[in-house]
């Protein structure tokens, strides 16, 4: 079994250290992204590493790879969805600090000295979603189930009036 990522980190010490985070979070776990899936089935794997930029600024940059289960908005079946996010992210304490990143750093603002690792990986995954969930080759899509329980053909609400109009004979 992968092993499971830490939930926090303290991040200067392990920007100090230039260490590393390597593990696996399972969607289960990840209510916000939970909510968006066809199901909660599976995990994310995620390496990253923590250091500075160029600039001296702390940072985190690394890789998540999922496997996600979601829902078709062309035939309503849920389809595998396979994503790779490399990330790179400035970690700021205040809002001045997250203007002045350079532009290839995305800011992670964080309250304390601890970094909710499970909450950055829920983020970037949530970030990563297509914006109308499909599959990729149309033929793959199955029709969408009738709501008329099979009926192909509604029947008119004039109907009744048409019958009423036959036997009055007008």
């Amino acid at each position: 079994m992968p092993q499971s990522l830490p939930a926090f980190a303290d991040f200067r010490p392990w920007v100090e250290q230039q260490r590393e985070a390597c593990g696996s979070v399972r969607i289960a776990d990840m209510p916000r992204l939970v909510d968006l899936l066809a199901d909660s089935t599976g995990s994310a794997d995620v390496a990253l590493r923590f250091g500075h930029d160029p600039g001296r600024r702390p940072m985190i940059s690394g890789e998540i790879t999922a496997r996600l289960r979601l829902l078709c908005q062309r035939c309503l079946q849920p389809f595998d969805w396979s994503t790779t996010i490399n990330l790179r992210v400035g970690i700021v304490t205040d809002e001045a600090a997250a203007d002045n990143l350079p532009e290839e750093l995305d800011p992670l603002l964080v309250a304390n000295e601890r970094v909710r690792l499970v909450e950055l990986v829920e983020d970037e995954l949530i970030l990563g979603l297509p914006v109308v969930a499909r599959h990729e080759d149309d033929s793959a899509c199955r029709p969408a189930p009738s709501r008329t329980g099979g009926a192909d053909r509604k029947e008119s609400p004039f109907s009744v009036l048409q019958t009423l109009r036959q036997r009055d004979g007008t």
